[in-house]
């Protein structure tokens, strides 16, 4: 169901996850995700607490999950810029 999960204080850079059925990256409390490319999942990112993301790419995403229409980041989060979305817009 998941591309990669994080535990607390983990740290995601460079990293290419696609094909997954539901979340891209899901992470927990005091993550980083940075640098990263998530492609070809329903939601690019699941953060369950403090999570800090930058510099990502994430496109091809369905934004959808049995019928359940799901946002590009679900959950907490904070964006630290630069990152392209599915339409290839800052968000």
């Amino acid at each position: 169901r998941y591309g990669i999960e994080l535990s607390t204080g983990s740290v995601l850079r460079c990293r290419i996850v696609g094909g997954t059925p539901l979340y891209g990256v899901v992470a927990d409390h005091d993550v980083l995700v940075l640098q990263s490319e998530v492609a070809q999942a329903a939601s690019a990112l699941l953060g369950e607490g403090s999570v800090a993301y930058g510099l990502n790419l994430f496109h091809d995403l369905t934004h959808m999950s049995g019928g359940i229409p799901l946002p590009e980041i679900n959950g907490g989060g904070v964006s630290m810029g630069n990152n392209v979305c599915s339409n290839f817009q800052k968000c």
